[in-house]
């Protein structure tokens, strides 16, 4: 046999793919955990412990009394093989004479928070944020504590709020744009984050997620074990992009996808449009969750390996790129993860996407991935255009037999 056995509804047999980590459906690539690299032992947790620091106005991290920066106090983020940091790279600082330096005790020191967007709150914030979720660290809300957080100059409109969360007093919570000169702190406290944007997330980032989820929303212990109580089910849930306003990656032919969806027995959820407790109580419920690779799939780490087993399908772009965030949070989930290749910019198009099969290939598609346990390896469709696949699919089917007629 020189392909796949096909029938008019498509493949009637599975077939591996060479090491198995990918494989071809209707012409859509489909990966699994296994094509992206496990980082997952790469971070740690808790405080790191400074006697003496330097902080300078405006600053997005921390120096020594030697004007050499604390590196594990600036924001970074890992794009491939470079490092990034957002709000500037660690650089040397000219010190100032001692008797001209402001003084301060100790300090906890975080560079950077988002309250507003929604998945850097659940992923960086989170992470930064992990060590003052749990109770006994830092003292925060003890009596008689003087322990200042200091956040970094980027994010002074999130003081506020942070106060908020935190239930503290106006003057234990300041941005370094507030400071008018450069202070020496007596003790330094920085956080090591349990998540570094596409790098690693550690498993104890689950529990900063929900602890945080919970403060901002104002969930309590009652609303948290009702939701801990809600049973998954075979249901399957879409979530949806296509009320978001222009520029947010919505999909194109989104509403028509919706429309067929709903015919096959999906329920269709906008996640902007519900409170956030009917959106866990959603996410819970479903034994299946598909949509866009996007922030709403990382509210799913609330449950942490409570939802351990469920699928995740994510459209993803074709070339098969997505942030390791998502990898790396499914993985450490113990969730069955399919990224479906379908989608690519719409050029000129706002952030626009739109989908590179068609609408009922796709749902054909979501509705095979969904019926996997993640033990196969998926329809090898015919058509198949990339190379390497080609011959991959020629040689895993060689020897397949049909199940009707028992031929090879």
């Amino acid at each position: 046999m020189r392909g796949p056995l096909m029938t008019g509804s498509g493949v009637r047999s599975l077939a591996k793919i060479v090491n198995g980590v990918s494989f071809f459906m209707n012409n859509g690539r489909v990966l699994t955990l296994e094509n992206f690299k496990d980082r997952s032992q790469a971070i740690s947790c808790g405080m790191t412990h400074h006697t003496d620091g330097l902080i300078a106005p405006g600053a997005t991290g921390l120096h020594d009394l030697q004007g050499r920066p604390i590196v594990e106090s600036y924001l970074r983020r890992d794009s491939g093989p470079c490092v990034e940091f957002p709000f500037g790279k660690p650089t040397p600082m000219s010190v100032p004479a001692e008797t001209s330096l402001g003084r301060l005790g100790t300090v906890v020191f975080i560079p950077h928070v988002d309250f507003d967007h929604f998945g850097h709150m659940l992923t960086e914030t989170a992470g930064w944020l992990s060590p003052l979720l749990e109770p006994e660290v830092c003292g925060l809300r003890q009596a008689g504590s003087e322990a200042l957080v200091v956040l970094g100059g980027a994010s002074e409109r999130d003081v506020d709020r942070f106060r908020g969360v935190f239930d503290l007093p106006g003057d234990r919570v300041l941005s370094t744009l507030s400071i008018r000169s450069p202070h020496r702190c007596r003790e330094a406290l920085i956080a090591r984050p349990t998540c570094i944007n596409r790098h690693a997330i550690h498993e104890r980032h689950f529990h900063a997620v929900r602890r945080l989820v919970n403060r901002v929303y104002g969930i309590g212990p009652e609303t948290e074990r009702e939701l801990e109580n809600i049973v998954t089910t075979s249901a399957k849930t879409y979530l949806s992009r296509s009320r978001l306003p222009a520029g947010s990656r919505t999909i194109r032919e989104e509403e028509g996808l919706e429309n067929r969806l709903a015919a096959h027995g999906w329920r269709v959820v906008h996640p902007e449009a519900l409170p956030i407790v009917d959106q866990l109580a959603t996410l819970k419920e479903s034994g299946v969750v598909a949509g866009h690779i996007g922030s709403a799939l990382h509210l799913l780490m609330y449950f942490g390996k409570r939802v351990r087993n469920n699928t995740v399908i994510g459209l993803g772009m074709g070339s098969g790129r997505m942030n390791a965030n998502f990898s790396n949070q499914f993985r450490g989930q113990s969730m069955r993860f399919y990224h479906l290749c379908c989608l690519r910019n719409v050029r000129n198009g706002n952030g626009e996407l739109r989908l590179t099969l068609p609408v009922e290939t796709v749902v054909r598609n979501l509705e095979k991935l969904a019926r996997m346990d993640g033990s196969e390896r998926g329809p090898c469709m015919a058509r198949i255009s990339h190379p390497p696949a080609r011959r991959a699919c020629r040689e895993a089917t060689a020897t397949v037999r049909d199940p009707a007629s028992g031929r090879t």
